[in-house]
C-alpha cells in the first residue's frame, strides 16, 4: 500500500479505514492517485476530491494537544439527471453521515460504557465525549441532518421560524428537542429506504425542516442523551467568517 504524507506536517496517511475507502473508490473509477496532498489538505484524483474530518486531541495529564485526521469524505458532484439537485444531496447526506459514523464507531460505543485508563498510578474509567465541532453553516446542516437555505426553521438550536430569525421575537422560540427531532429523522429515514408514505415524510421534514437523513453523532452520549447537547456543539470556523455578523445565525443563542 502506497504511504502517503502530508506537506504541511508529514504525518502518514491514510489509516486503514481511509486506505480501505481509497481501494473501494479506486476500483470502481479506475481513478489514478497521487501521493502528494494540496495547501488545502484535499487529495486529488481524476474522478474525486476528498476532504478530510480532522480531531483535536487533548492530554489531560501532560497537557498535549494532537490533531489526527480519522477519515476523508468524497466531495459529491451533481450528474446529469432529472431533480440532479437534490439526488446530490441526498447522496451527500448519506456519505457523509456513514463516512463519520465508521470513523467514530467505537468511540461512540465508548461513550456510553466507557475504557480503563491509568491516572497517576490507579486505574480510572473514562467516557469520550464530542465538546465542539468546528465547521462552516452549509456543513453544519449537513451533520446535523438539518434543511439549508430559506426552510421553515433555519435556526439550529431553536424552532424559530424563519420570518422571526434575527428580530426579538426570536429570544422567546422554543429550544429544538434533539429527542423528538432524532426520533422523526430516524422515521422519516425508514420510510425513505423501504419507499413508503411519502406524504409522511413530506410532513416530517417540514415540520423540523431536516433534510431526510440521520445524524450519526446522535450516537453519542451527552449529544443524543442527557445533558443532549447535539444542537449546540457546532462552532463555526474562523477561516469561513469574514464579516463578524456572519457569525449570527439567531438571537435565541447569544453563546454561539
Amino acid at each position: 500500500m502506497r504511504v502517503l504524507r502530508c506537506v504541511l506536517c508529514g504525518s502518514r496517511f491514510p489509516c486503514r479505514l481511509v486506505a480501505r475507502q481509497v481501494s473501494s473508490i479506486r476500483s470502481v473509477h479506475s481513478a489514478h492517485w497521487t501521493s502528494s496532498f494540496s495547501r488545502s489538505l484535499i487529495l486529488h484524483s481524476v474522478a474525486h476530491k476528498l476532504y478530510p474530518i480532522r480531531v483535536r486531541l487533548v492530554n489531560d495529564l501532560s497537557s498535549c494537544v494532537e490533531w489526527v485526521t480519522v477519515a476523508y469524505v468524497p466531495i459529491v458532484r451533481k450528474l446529469q439527471e432529472p431533480g440532479a439537485d437534490e439526488r446530490a444531496r441526498i447522496r451527500r447526506c448519506g456519505i457523509l453521515q456513514r463516512v463519520i459514523y465508521a470513523a467514530f464507531t467505537q468511540a461512540i460505543g465508548r461513550s456510553h460504557i466507557g475504557f480503563r485508563v491509568k491516572v497517576n498510578g490507579q486505574k480510572a474509567r473514562a467516557f469520550p465525549r464530542v465538546l465542539l465541532y468546528l465547521c462552516d453553516q452549509p456543513e453544519e446542516r449537513a451533520v446535523l441532518g438539518l434543511k439549508g437555505g430559506q426552510c421553515a426553521h433555519p435556526c439550529t438550536s431553536c424552532m424559530a421560524k424563519i420570518e422571526v430569525v434575527g428580530a426579538p421575537e426570536a429570544v422567546s422560540a422554543e429550544r429544538r428537542n434533539v429527542i423528538n427531532t432524532v426520533n422523526n429523522q430516524v422515521e422519516a429515514y425508514e420510510h425513505s429506504r423501504r419507499q413508503r408514505r411519502r406524504q409522511r415524510r413530506l410532513a416530517l421534514g417540514a415540520f423540523d425542516s431536516t433534510s431526510g437523513g440521520v445524524p450519526a453523532l446522535a450516537g453519542m452520549a451527552g449529544l443524543g442523551t442527557a445533558p443532549l447537547l447535539l444542537y449546540n456543539m457546532i462552532g463555526f470556523d474562523i477561516l469561513h467568517v469574514r464579516e463578524p455578523l456572519l457569525l449570527v445565525t439567531c438571537d435565541c443563542d447569544p453563546s454561539r
